[in-house]
């Protein structure tokens, strides 16, 4: 099995660490600081942990605090697709088969 770890560091305004756990819900954003001037309506991260998770891997975010950045990593599963009609070309619905519900309900 094949698998990829993607690494996102970045020094800006960093997250409170109490904020961390509520920032991949959806509709929910960092009660603190200046990332409250930011526009969004809070889907990115959810967004984000959906499709990590179809491809049956995880996300998580690292913060030291306010203004000392933070990182961003997810690790995925990866296949090889041999077309569109091929079994692992179609990995998604697959799963969103197996859990009984379509790939956008969540």
């Amino acid at each position: 099995m094949l698998m990829m770890w993607v690494q996102v560091k970045n020094t800006g305004c960093g997250i409170h660490t109490q904020d961390i756990p509520f920032l991949f819900t959806k509709f929910v954003q960092p009660r603190t600081g200046a990332q409250r001037n930011h526009a969004g309506a809070g889907l990115g991260l959810a967004l984000c942990k959906r499709f990590v998770g179809l491809m049956g891997g995880c996300i998580w975010i690292e913060s030291e605090g306010i203004e000392k950045g933070c990182t961003a990593s997810f690790i995925i599963r990866l296949g090889i697709c041999n077309g569109p009609g091929s079994s692992s070309g179609s990995m998604a619905l697959r799963l969103a088969a197996k859990s009984q519900t379509r790939p956008w309900n969540w």
